[in-house]
């Protein structure tokens, strides 16, 4: 299994940040976003599901982000959007709202 150096860093800011990430989460919790970490910034924003969707250029990307919001919804997850412009992808990953230790074991997955 090869090792990803670039998600063992986004896993280690999620860890760091993931009180802020639930505090975020509760507080727009009904709205279902989607969490997005700008590696750039330094910062989480919360998105609602289409504004966001709607500004990913490439159907096929919406296509990706759809599926894992889906998912992530129903395995009442919170998705969080890795935005790197420096490296210049965009990931997902779905965490567990209750602990940070499952974001170890996070897949991360390139959606552009």
């Amino acid at each position: 299994m090869k090792i990803n150096n670039e998600d063992t860093e986004y896993r280690k800011v999620l860890k760091d940040f993931f009180d802020e990430i639930i505090d975020l989460y509760k507080h727009c919790k009904y709205e279902k976003p989607i969490l997005l970490y700008d590696v750039a910034e330094k910062d989480i924003t919360a998105w609602p599901y289409e504004k966001f969707k709607s500004v990913l250029f490439s159907e096929e990307s919406q296509m990706l982000l759809e599926k894992g919001y889906r998912k992530s919804l129903l395995a009442n997850k919170i998705l969080i959007v890795v935005s790197d412009s420096i490296r210049q992808i965009i990931k997902t990953c779905a965490i567990d709202k209750t602990s940070q230790h499952q974001i170890d074991v996070a897949e991360f997955k390139l959606i552009y």
